[in-house]
């Protein structure tokens, strides 16, 4: 099932880690937190160290929009992440429904 913007809250940046941008979308059911690192971003998009990580991420919002929903539907079990590379590490073990976009 593909996932939707979800249009209540917006991305941000996690406290404790500068370098992880989490946003939510929606498979109509449920919220789904999605996650991409700021690296990631930068290789893919540029924009260059004086753009700001959010400023970068809303200007290809719709791209990677797209990313998540893709990896979304990759995993048989939503309740993992979605990985295509490991760029962080291994998984979490967590029953919250995530997408890590390690690669776009």
């Amino acid at each position: 099932m593909p996932l939707e913007r979800y249009l209540d809250g917006g991305a941000h940046i996690l406290p404790a880690d500068d370098s992880l941008i989490r946003f939510a979308m929606t498979n109509g059911q449920r919220v789904i937190a999605v996650e991409v690192p700021v690296p990631v971003l930068r290789q893919q998009f540029g924009g260059g160290a004086d753009l700001a990580p959010l400023e970068l991420f809303a200007r290809n919002q719709a791209v990677i929009e797209a990313a998540a929903s893709q990896a979304y539907d990759r995993t048989d079990t939503p309740s993992i992440w979605a990985r295509r590379i490991s760029t962080r590490g291994p998984p979490r073990p967590s029953s919250d429904r995530r997408v890590l976009i390690a690669e776009l």
